[in-house]
């Protein structure tokens, strides 16, 4: 809801969320905040291709739902099955994208890969993503290789968003080193 407010009537925003049980909030909230005219959900999974999913989700904390093969141990949980989608295919409609925001709970890498050529396209334009080395598990180091790659192929810098909102630049090796942190925000030479 607020980056709908954020984008104006001629912006628009499209959300990514399988989560079923959870739409009849998104949509009250974004209906609550006069921005359903231009924030749309769609109900589906960003991953690496398109296909079915099985979603894991904990009861008592919804927001750690994740299509990862992952055990919340004694916490209780609930499957749900899902379509998977790449943003490339899903986004193609739009000639650019402003900003791009990715928290999938440890699954960051599979969704940039669905990014396919968005960034030699010069369609996107800012990154934001949350960092968990422990959630990426064996993901971890392709995508180190990959944000390695952005740095080299689009220039891209990486910064953290720090609480009062202000950047600071991270040399990747220190991202790296990093065990987690909610916003890092790659921008890239095409982007300032």
């Amino acid at each position: 809801a607020i980056l709908g407010a954020v984008v104006g009537p001629h912006g628009k925003v499209v959300a990514f969320d399988p989560n079923t049980r959870t739409s009849g909030l998104f949509h009250e909230n974004i209906s609550l905040a006069g921005v359903s005219d231009r924030v749309e959900l769609r109900e589906k999974a960003a991953s690496d291709k398109k296909g079915k999913a099985t979603l894991r989700v904990p009861l008592n904390w919804v927001g750690q739902a994740t299509i990862q093969d992952r055990d919340f141990g004694s916490k209780p949980s609930f499957d749900l099955k899902v379509d998977t989608v790449t943003l490339e295919s899903e986004l193609a409609s739009f000639p650019r994208i402003d900003f791009l925001k990715v928290d999938v709970e440890g699954l960051e890498y599979r969704v940039l890969l669905g990014l396919g050529d968005m960034l030699e396209q010069r369609r996107l334009n800012v990154l934001c993503f949350a960092w968990d080395r422990g959630l990426l598990g064996e993901d971890l180091e392709s995508f180190q290789g990959l944000l390695r790659q952005w740095n080299t192929s689009y220039d891209a810098q990486f910064h953290w968003i720090l609480a009062d909102g202000t950047l600071q630049n991270v040399p990747l090796d220190m991202l790296f080193e990093t065990s987690s942190y909610p916003h890092v925000l790659m921008t890239h030479c095409w982007s300032s």
